[in-house]
């Protein structure tokens, strides 16, 4: 494998390619009875670091008072202009087989990307709530992981030795997974 695929530019390129030539292959083994089709979904990853919880210093409210009033006056300063949080927008792509009379989804290919692999909420803890979804959907899972970087998916026990790893995750053989 190309160690520079895990480099955004070069990842954005390789799954789009990569998703479409396993759906091309697939398509003629599989139809009429089911489609295969690439879903894309929008993930944020944001920079934790800057990130944090913003208290106001002043709270102007309103409530009844039975007697007396209160009047507060505030000096005003010009305004500023300030960046957002900086975050990194990465399309996800994945693969879903369904059945084309009822659209009930067969099974779902994951190929998970730096994104999924990093640290934090944003990261490989919100993998892991979608991954517990599609465990519990009923359809099959299979998870490749092609970068040699970042976090492995906790499993119930060692990974066998390896840089790139295939889970698969066949519905009638939970909570057991091919590795």
């Amino acid at each position: 494998m190309d160690p520079f695929l895990e480099l955004p530019p070069y990842w954005s390129d390789f799954t789009p390619k990569f998703l479409t030539a396993i759906s091309n292959s697939l398509l003629s083994s599989l139809m009429p009875k089911y489609e295969v089709r690439i879903e894309e979904y929008l993930v944020l990853q944001h920079d934790e670091q800057r990130l944090h919880r913003l208290r106001p210093d002043v709270v102007i409210s309103s409530h009844d008072r039975e007697r007396g009033s209160l009047a507060v006056a505030v000096e005003t300063s010009a305004s500023t202009e300030l960046d957002y949080p900086e975050f990194d927008p990465m399309t996800q792509r994945r693969l879903v087989l369904a059945h084309r009379a009822t659209g009930r989804v067969i099974t779902v290919m994951e190929i998970l990307s730096p994104v999924n692999k990093s640290p934090g909420e944003d990261g490989i803890a919100a993998y892991e709530r979608k991954r517990e979804e599609l465990l519990t959907s009923g359809c099959h899972l299979i998870e490749m992981d092609l970068l040699r970087g970042g976090q492995r998916l906790p499993m119930q026990g060692p990974l066998p030795p390896g840089d790139y790893f295939a889970y698969i995750g066949r519905k009638d053989r939970r909570p057991r997974c091919q590795v």
